[in-house]
Formats: C-alpha cells, structure tokens, sequence
C-alpha cells in the first residue's frame, strides 16, 4: 500500500456525544471538538483518507448524528513534542499509516482506513501522553461534516 502523502486530508468519524466537545465555539456557533473525540483503546487513531472517499466526509458516517472532521497529514506529522516514556528526554514520532480493512469478521472493507499512530507505541502506561496527542488532534481539527 502507498505511503500516505503529506497534503492529503483524513477525515474522522466523531459521535455527537457531549464528551466528544468542549466549550470553544468556531465562526459558525459550533462547538469545537475535544480530546476525547481521539479517543481510541489500542492507542492507535482510526481515520479515512479523503482521496480514497471520493473526499466526501459523509463515507466516514455510522450513524446520521455523527460528526466528521478533517486533519492534514503534514500537520499530524509536525506533532514533534509527545514524550517517550523511556527515561530520557525523548519524543514521540507521529505518523500516518494506511491500514485498509478487507474481509474483516466484523468490520465493512474499508480500503480509506489509515491510523494515526506514534513510535514508540504508546503502552497502557502512557495515558497523559497518550492524552497530550490527542489535545494535539483536537486542537488541528477542522469541520468536514455537521449535521443540520
């Protein structure tokens, strides 16, 4: 599979869930997304490649109350300040990784799927580092879909 280009958009799937948002409001009254729309339990962050759903942010939808937002490649890359957890004064390298799903036992093929993800992997550990990421997310996300 190819590497993921820097200036391509990925887009994530974030349920309409009060946790999911903080206070802050965009231009258009919206509330922006939190860290906890990051969320994910392997550490490692599910996203769609846009170029691969035709950048329709409604591919990336479960449910029609969800929300998509889109982040840039180059941007989750430029994350440079996620600390190891090995003693010394070392960082994190955050990547995007295409990770398409086929003939999976409970999951729709998906060949858009990618992960954002950090070397060294993150250990059950690494909860506030973990957590500092996905601020990072959070912070660089922008709206691709709202529901009306």
């Amino acid at each position: 599979m190819e590497k993921v280009q820097g200036d391509e958009w990925l887009y994530r799937r974030v349920r309409n869930l009060p946790e999911n948002f903080r206070d802050e409001r965009d231009g258009q009254g919206r509330k922006l997304p939190s860290s906890q729309a990051f969320s994910d339990r392997s550490k490692k962050i599910s996203v769609d490649r846009a170029h691969f759903c035709e950048n329709n942010p409604r591919y990336t939808l479960l449910d029609q109350t969800d929300v998509v937002v889109e982040l840039l490649t180059d941007e989750v890359r430029a994350i440079h300040d996620v600390p190891c957890h090995n003693g010394q004064d070392a960082y994190r390298a955050i990547d995007v990784v295409p990770d398409p799903i086929y003939e999976h036992s409970t999951l729709p093929d998906n060949p858009a799927h990618a992960l954002i993800c950090a070397t060294p992997e993150f250990a059950a550990k690494d909860e506030k580092h973990f957590k500092k990421l996905k601020q990072y997310l959070a912070r660089l996300a922008r709206w691709a879909y709202f529901p009306q």
